[in-house]
């Protein structure tokens, strides 16, 4: 048995992060979070955010192994890592985890916006600043997927059909990363 911390690929830190009991976020979730981290306004250091991978309330777990331990720790720096270079190279893709397909799984698209909002929180007052309508305009994608219901009313109307909410859909998906690059650049040119 190995005493030695190894980098977990995505999926199993998923795993592994799973393992840790219900109340560890999915590592969509936490991917989103991570996103919003390294792509907002200031650097945050690692003790600010590293709880919240583990819980809702930032509390860490007890975790027994610590090879363990520092395995899942050594591979969130490394998603950490792997996210701020595909903002700089403009390549940045949001993780959504194996697709299943199966019927009242969570939306990928919506765990990962969710996430992103709990990471914005940490500079809540920078990110929702009134003085930054572009800022504003490109978290829309975000905003939808969070509640798509309320934004197709706002661009479809009260009645749109099926067809009409796919289409919307796919735009703000397509535009999601794209936003994300934006805004990461966006701050890069504030600070």
């Amino acid at each position: 048995m190995s005493t030695q911390p190894v980098l977990y690929q995505l999926a199993q830190l998923e795993e592994q992060l799973a393992a840790l009991g219900d109340r560890v976020p999915p590592l969509i979730a936490v991917h989103g979070m991570l996103t919003a981290i390294a792509a907002g306004p200031e650097p945050l250091q690692p003790a600010q955010w590293l709880g919240y991978v583990f819980s809702a309330d930032g509390k860490m777990p007890d975790l027994q192994n610590q090879a363990q331990a520092e395995s899942i720790v050594l591979s969130i720096f490394g998603m950490y890592n792997d996210i701020v270079a595909y903002l700089e190279s403009g390549a940045f893709q949001p993780y959504l985890g194996p697709q299943t397909g199966v019927d009242g799984d969570p939306d990928p698209v919506a765990l990962w916006c969710i996430g992103f909002s709990k990471g914005m929180h940490f500079l809540q007052q920078r990110w929702f600043d009134p003085e930054e309508p572009t800022l504003a305009q490109l978290l829309v994608p975000i905003y939808y997927f969070i509640d798509a219901e309320k934004f197709d009313k706002i661009f479809l109307g009260e009645a749109p059909t099926r067809d009409e909410r796919d289409d919307l859909a796919m735009q703000m998906l397509l535009q999601l990363p794209l936003s994300v690059v934006d805004m990461y650049a966006y701050w890069r040119k504030k600070s």
